[in-house]
């Protein structure tokens, strides 16, 4: 029996995340660093990821918040009606997430993507293929 494994290798540093590309895959890797991601910097941080993903035509996209502390839901409505909107539009639709082990953060998560529901109802989920696992390889290899 053969165990997958994957290699990580960096793309890019930022003040409060790091960006990865799987070794012979077409997916990145984000994971955060810090407790808290400021709304600017989040888009400015994503904006530059999509140039990335648009380049290398990424086609999943991991995103680990376990280091997060704080729920934003500008960023969250911004990051899934805007950013994978247009990512999409260049092949990214696989989305993974591992979430800070908190209940309330988890509970914010579901809210959050009710209210985006409410607020944007031409926006379809069901056009993203988006998971959540609790650890990184899982959500890399599966």
């Amino acid at each position: 029996m053969t165990v997958p494994t994957y290699k990580l290798l960096e793309v890019r540093s930022f003040p409060f995340a790091d960006l990865y590309l799987v070794e012979g895959q077409h997916t990145f890797v984000c994971i955060s660093t810090k407790e808290y991601i400021p709304y600017a910097d989040f888009q400015e941080m994503f904006r530059e990821i999509g140039k990335e993903v648009i380049k290398r035509k990424i086609t999943k996209f991991v995103f680990d918040k376990t280091s997060l502390r704080n729920f934003h839901q500008p960023s969250m409505e911004w990051y899934t009606v805007g950013w994978k909107s247009a990512m999409k539009d260049h092949g990214l639709s696989v989305y993974r997430k591992i979430l800070p082990r908190l209940e309330w953060f988890e509970d914010a998560v579901r809210n959050g993507r009710a209210q985006i529901m409410r607020d944007y109802p031409d926006f379809d989920f069901s056009q993203f293929d988006i998971q959540y696992r609790h650890a990184l390889e899982h959500a890399i290899l599966h």
